[in-house]
């Protein structure tokens, strides 16, 4: 573990810098971690001496889809001491971690959502496009005198795009909410619904993360589907939505640690307090909907 640079209260009152390991609690359940990023380069203010951290590229990995950005695999100090900022305080660096966090999984979520609605678009803008065959009159049979129909005319064509579509706008609607109750929990005038806000995101963040992840992916699925052969050739985009996409359920923890999250630490925070909130806010909805005529028999 990296060393971090402390200061030090000498005797006769004056501060000393100082390297020191840092230490683990050994009363936390979780293994401790300790935040000390090392940046380049490090002056140690006693010395005032610049330590600098060797780094090297160790990998260049070749992806099969985001391919408009690199992605490395980075070491740091294999070959001498490793020197670095203690961030905080000692032992908390796993809360700090999942402050950002937190906040990854929400954009990965946002981006995933992002690459579906693009594909969508591009499903419907070639639906929209593409003549094929002729739609059966009533009796079954098809008028060979007619001229060709355009897919989206097609009740199964239909039926994909409207799926693509609906996984799409739910996707964008919970992470809305985790955007609303995000500026809640700070901006909030009191700290019984800061804390309200702060409860509800923590539970829906797994979920804000994962829906648009593994549905983007179906829903894409069933955007290559729309486009038939195309869907498979470079010629057309919906491929390269569909790679770059399916990095969003491993991203951030895969789904299944999403799922632990959600019911290992979730469900039972504060003694169920976060799936109380949730309920209560899924209620107050349905019950605001059955104020509507057109949507009473949905709520």
């Amino acid at each position: 573990m990296a060393k971090s640079l402390d200061k030090v209260l000498q005797a006769d009152g004056t501060y000393k810098w100082e390297l020191v390991e840092p230490t683990h609690d050994q009363k936390m359940g979780d293994d401790p971690v300790t935040a000390c990023p090392a940046p380049e380069p490090v002056v140690e203010p006693v010395k005032k001496e610049a330590l600098e951290v060797q780094k090297e590229t160790v990998a260049d990995f070749e992806k099969m889809g985001q391919k408009g950005y690199c992605t490395t695999h980075l070491s740091f100090g294999d070959k001498d001491d490793c020197h670095g900022y203690l961030v905080g305080e000692e032992n908390n660096g796993l809360n700090y971690m999942f402050l950002m966090m937190n906040g990854a999984r929400i954009a990965v979520g946002r981006g995933a959502s992002a690459i579906a609605c693009a594909a969508y678009y591009a499903s419907l803008e070639y639906a929209n496009e593409r003549p094929q065959g002729r739609k059966l009159s009533s009796d079954g049979t098809k008028n060979l005198k007619n001229k060709q129909s355009l897919i989206i005319e097609h009740p199964d064509v239909r039926r994909m795009l409207l799926l693509q579509k609906s996984m799409v706008e739910g996707s964008m609607n919970i992470i809305f909410k985790a955007a609303k109750y995000f500026d809640l929990q700070h901006n909030s005038p009191d700290e019984q619904n800061r804390h309200k806000y702060h409860t509800l995101l923590e539970m829906i963040i797994p979920v804000v993360k994962t829906y648009p992840s593994e549905g983007g992916i179906y829903s894409i699925n069933n955007g290559l589907q729309v486009l038939g052969g195309y869907g498979f050739c470079s010629d057309f985009i919906l491929q390269q939505y569909y790679r770059d996409i399916r990095i969003c359920s491993i991203y951030e923890g895969t789904t299944g640690i999403q799922s632990q999250d959600l019911l290992g630490r979730k469900m039972i925070l504060n003694n169920g307090e976060g799936a109380r909130l949730l309920m209560e806010e899924i209620s107050s909805t349905i019950n605001e909907a059955k104020e509507y005529n057109e949507l009473k028999e949905w709520a």
